[in-house]
């Protein structure tokens, strides 16, 4: 994979993927302080048919582990219908994030995502 070296905004280095949204391109403020994760993408989950057929909804809690680059690197389920833990967990390692910075620099961070099944 090609990495790229992005100089923020507030003069500290960070490192990012070709082609991700990151700090660099973060419409908010870098400052000596904490920002936590944000999303820059939501992937839809696809619908489990055995929970669509028995008309199960409902929204599952997923704990991200963002990495400095905002991707995701590991993730667990909390909470939610059994029948879409499958679906919500492989959606989630499709979601991107503007990472959580420290003094403006990228951090790794978990974050707890819910993603909502509605039929």
């Amino acid at each position: 994979m090609k990495v790229a070296t992005k100089l923020i905004t507030c003069g500290a280095l960070l490192t990012l993927a070709w082609g991700l949204s990151g700090c660099a391109e973060d419409s908010r403020p870098c400052n000596e302080g904490y920002v936590a994760p944000l999303v820059t993408y939501a992937a839809a989950p696809d619908y489990p048919a055995i929970a669509r057929d028995a008309h199960i909804e409902g929204t599952v809690l997923v704990r991200v582990h963002v990495n400095a680059e905002g991707r995701v690197a590991s993730a667990e389920i909390i909470d939610g219908p059994e029948a879409l833990y499958a679906a919500a967990l492989a959606a989630s390692y499709d979601y991107l994030f503007s990472p959580a910075r420290e003094a403006c620099v990228a951090v790794e961070k978990d974050v707890n995502v819910p993603i909502t099944f509605r039929l």
